[in-house]
């Protein structure tokens, strides 16, 4: 009768012994963050923020988002540009949101973003 016993238990044991662990740790893989999102064209998010008014002094634009990107040109303080799209890109383990403009793109952090052009061009005259 022990045996029998033993022998009941031993397949649910041995599943929670090794299968168990297998399980577990397949579902503490990192899943993909924000970086490969990419806004599209006719979303709702990208006709909300259409123009952008840039709030720093002197800021480069690059070819590409990102740190690694090469100046294509620059913009000044209170100019107003209009926004071709966004995207997020990943710098440091962390999500940055990089706005294209017509010379190039841009961080998000230098610039204000606004639903009209009016509403920018009114902008652009209080930001100091």
């Amino acid at each position: 009768m022990r045996v029998i016993r033993l022998h009941r238990f031993f397949f649910p044991v041995f599943f929670l012994v090794v299968f168990f662990p297998l399980f577990m740790c397949g579902a503490c893989v990192r899943e993909a963050g924000l970086d490969a999102v990419v806004l599209p064209k006719d979303s709702a998010v990208n006709e909300v923020d259409a123009y952008a008014v840039i709030v720093r002094p002197y800021v480069a634009l690059k070819d590409r988002p990102g740190v690694n990107g090469i100046s294509t040109g620059h913009v000044r303080r209170n100019d107003v540009c209009q926004v071709k799209g966004k995207v997020f890109v990943s710098v440091n383990d962390q999500s940055e949101l990089w706005v294209e403009l017509d010379g190039g793109w841009l961080d998000s952090t230098c610039v204000e973003l606004y639903s009209s052009k009016e509403k920018a061009l009114t902008a652009s005259k209080q930001v100091k």
